[in-house]
Order: C-alpha cells, then sequence, then structure tokens
C-alpha cells in the first residue's frame, strides 16, 4: 500500500508537465472478502488511477502509416515528456510503445 501511495503522490506531480496526461482521480487498493459457499477468503483488489481519455491512433497504425517526420514528431514529444520527468527526478518504468498515446 505505502508503495502505491508514493506512486499516487509522484503522479500528482506530472500534471502540469508537457506532453503529460493529467490524473483525474484515483482510488486506493483495499481488501474484499470474497464468499464462494462455505468457502471464504480476503483478495486484495488493486489501486485504479483515472485519467481523461485521450484520443489517439492505435500503434499498430502508426507503424503502417507513419511517414518520417512523424517519427520526428512522435520522438520529440515522448522525449519532451520523459524530458521533464527526469527534470524533477522521476522515472517512467515502463516506457513502450502501447503506453504513450499518440494521435496523427
Amino acid at each position: 500500500y505505502y508503495c502505491w501511495r508514493r506512486e499516487v503522490a509522484h503522479t500528482w506531480d506530472l500534471h502540469d508537465l508537457p506532453c503529460v496526461l493529467r490524473l483525474v482521480t484515483c482510488y486506493p487498493p483495499s481488501v474484499e472478502t470474497l464468499a464462494l459457499g462455505a468457502l471464504s477468503f480476503r483478495a486484495p483488489t488493486p489501486g485504479m488511477l483515472v485519467y481523461p481519455y485521450a484520443r489517439h491512433t492505435p500503434w499498430h497504425q502508426i507503424v503502417a502509416t507513419a511517414k518520417l517526420e512523424d517519427v520526428r514528431y512522435y520522438m520529440l514529444s515522448l522525449m519532451t515528456a520523459l524530458g521533464a520527468m527526469h527534470a524533477i527526478h522521476l522515472q517512467h518504468r515502463d516506457v513502450k510503445p502501447h503506453n504513450y498515446l499518440y494521435k496523427m
């Protein structure tokens, strides 16, 4: 739970950075009691971060249709966001195309 709270706190710090979606709200993890007949157990539910919907082009369409200029702008936007995060001493732990929303 502590790690989740720390991650949420850092995510709130990103709200004014360029090329980064603003966090709308969050729901903390909890432990729910599940009953299955005579058997019951406690199961953790993960926390949830809520972001606004962002119109974007699916990654497979970007790869199929991108021109050199599109790739340059895509990389510039990605590096702008990562550079802004690094400037406040945060790093993204899972940089991959599916975690970066881009509209062509």
